[in-house]
């Protein structure tokens, strides 16, 4: 009997997560500018992003700091089966206006990211992700699937929690909705003994 494995896959958690979204947007009080490095050359509306980059850190935040802990944990503990546990090292609120995107990017020193929609209009703007293959032919498919596509978008609405590896490319589609989109976006890395003692790979994160 014939089967499919699709290895070496990035998996990406979705939940939708039962708390009042509304009630942590009325404590947003950060500054906003843009996100991201380098705009594309042909990009004018770039999507805005807080100044403050730890914003989970706030006595404010702590329920729903501790809600994306229980939830991640499921991720990488019953999902991904990692020994270690892992921390929240850096967050942010994002901001999306009309006609403002992002551009491809990756999450930089971390190995899982998420991101927790709070407040998203009708077309705001999906996710959508990206794998960069160094693929010799790019054929048209009659049907596609995890299998074949290069590219995957995630229809976003409130309370909807996505997690990633945090070297899959993604960015924020193009807002057509005359109201801000808001979300929450984060990293965490894992803690402890990394790899085994006996490894020339070993070392310990506190």
């Amino acid at each position: 009997m014939s089967e499919v494995y699709p290895l070496f896959s990035k998996p990406v958690y979705v939940n939708k997560l039962s708390f009042d979204s509304k009630k942590f947007l009325s404590l947003i009080e950060d500054e906003f500018v843009e996100s991201g490095g380098e705009k594309l050359l042909n990009q004018e509306h770039v999507s805005k992003a807080s100044v403050n980059k730890n914003v989970l850190d706030q006595i404010k935040f702590k329920t729903l700091k501790n809600l994306l802990m229980v939830e991640s944990k499921k991720y990488y503990k019953d999902v991904l089966k990692y020994k270690n546990d892992f921390k929240i090292t850096t967050s942010w609120f994002t901001k999306t206006l009309k006609d403002e995107s992002s551009n491809y990017h990756k999450h930089s020193n971390a190995l899982i990211s998420g991101v927790l929609y709070l407040n998203v209009p009708k077309n705001s703007g999906d996710i959508n992700f990206q794998i960069y293959n160094d693929e010799t032919f790019h054929l048209d498919c009659t049907e596609y699937n995890i299998y074949n596509s290069t590219n995957f978008t995630f229809e976003t609405f409130n309370n909807l929690l996505i997690m990633f590896p945090s070297n899959l490319y993604h960015k924020i589609l193009k807002s057509e909705s005359t109201e801000p989109r808001i979300s929450l976006a984060f990293n965490m890395m894992p803690y402890g003994h990394i790899s085994s003692k006996n490894g020339d790979s070993y070392f310990y994160i506190k």
